[in-house]
């Protein structure tokens, strides 16, 4: 069933904000008491394509009538980030650290308002191991996008009706679920993580063959190489299936399927540094593949097409004062398509590239920070 979307008030981001947290990464060894702190970001992203498109749409939406067409106004935006987070840290078990965390991220949009859309998530971290060496710890996370645009489509059914073609905007609301395991394998040096994501993407009802759940299995390896050295890796693997809701009972013709089994690579390397003014930065790599499994031979844009996207990101962190951080990223994402046969020439119909870079400040303040835990690895 196809759920109402509506974006969410301001009463509700509130309280949103003021219950949830963004997750957490790494087992934290709390020594005693608990530690409240709120943060909260404000970053400015120049995005290239927000369409995710070929350069022959990204040209199509410079002429007349390509909005009406797109949904979009411009191919490239600027787009105001804000984002509160709250993170608990306490030992209500004993020798045990518990870590609850949660946030709200907004996104809007300078001329493709419509783009607009925020992120809600939760996470709970619980260590299950007493000792401070070998350390392992359960988390749980959940992250809600409660409404966004993707760009226009064709309605096929109401263009049979209308007897030619009809558009619609393609929106969703999305609901990620995880839950996972991590491991330290050799104290200090080396860590491992196994995982399980569930997630649903529930269209408008003009797109309804295109509702889907997605589960993948994670593992992954993180570590310092060098005992010595600072520099810290991570490698992780994921592979798992997306089930779309596919052909409807109710259409005259066959709908569009877009099912897909999915492997994805990540490996990332993160330079850490400390003094009066420490920060981080991170280099990350990702290399994702979607072979399409629907059966409709006359669906030539899906039948036998295979999916390729890799993205780079640089990031950086950095102390300015007591409280307050630099953030700055550069994100390229590049998607390439690959299809059978007499179709190579639609290639470019799903082939994109995009940048987005980021620069932003963020403020910390301890809410409650009495007798605060000591903590064996910060979260970013």
């Amino acid at each position: 069933m196809t759920a109402r979307h509506r974006a969410p008030t301001a009463t509700s981001l509130a309280l949103a904000a003021a219950l949830l947290l963004l997750g957490t990464a790494g087992p934290a060894r709390a020594a005693g008491g608990s530690d409240l702190r709120l943060s909260t970001a404000l970053a400015l992203q120049y995005d290239d394509n927000v369409l995710s498109g070929s350069e022959q749409a990204r040209d199509d939406l410079g002429k007349r009538g390509a909005e009406a067409r797109y949904g979009l106004a411009s191919a490239e935006d600027w787009v105001a980030i804000g984002n509160l987070q709250l993170r608990w840290t306490s030992r209500p078990l004993p020798r045990r650290a518990t870590v609850v965390a949660a946030g709200v991220e907004s996104h809007r949009y300078s001329a493709n308002a419509v783009k607009n859309y925020e992120e809600i998530d939760i996470s709970l971290a619980q260590e299950v191991t007493a000792s401070r060496r070998w350390l392992g710890r359960f988390v749980a996370a959940g992250e809600w996008i409660p409404d966004t645009f993707v760009r226009n489509l064709t309605d096929d059914d109401a263009s049979v009706e209308a007897g030619q073609r009809v558009r619609a905007g393609a929106r969703y609301e999305e609901l990620t679920l995880a839950l996972g395991y991590e491991q330290e394998l050799v104290p200090g040096r080396l860590s491992g993580s196994i995982g399980r994501e569930w997630r649903r993407r529930d269209f408008t009802a003009a797109f309804d063959e295109r509702d889907s759940e997605r589960t993948l299995w994670a593992v992954a390896l993180s570590g310092r190489p060098l005992a010595r050295g600072r520099v810290q890796l991570e490698a992780g693997y994921s592979r798992g299936t997306l089930a779309a809701r596919g052909d409807l009972p109710a259409s005259p013709f066959p709908d569009d399927d877009v099912s897909y089994d999915v492997t994805i690579a990540g490996l990332s390397a993160r330079l850490p540094w400390g003094g009066r003014h420490p920060g981080a930065v991170t280099l990350g790599w990702e290399q994702e593949r979607r072979a399409l499994t629907t059966t409709n031979r006359f669906d030539v844009l899906r039948f036998g097409r295979i999916d390729r996207r890799t993205e780079w990101e640089l990031r950086l962190t950095q102390r300015l004062a007591a409280r307050l951080d630099l953030l700055a990223e550069w994100r390229i994402d590049a998607g390439r398509a690959e299809l059978p046969g007499a179709f190579e020439a639609l290639e470019e119909r799903v082939e994109y590239d995009r940048n987005r870079i980021s620069l932003g400040v963020r403020y910390r303040l301890p809410l409650a920070p009495q007798d605060a835990p000591r903590v064996a690895r910060a979260a970013p």
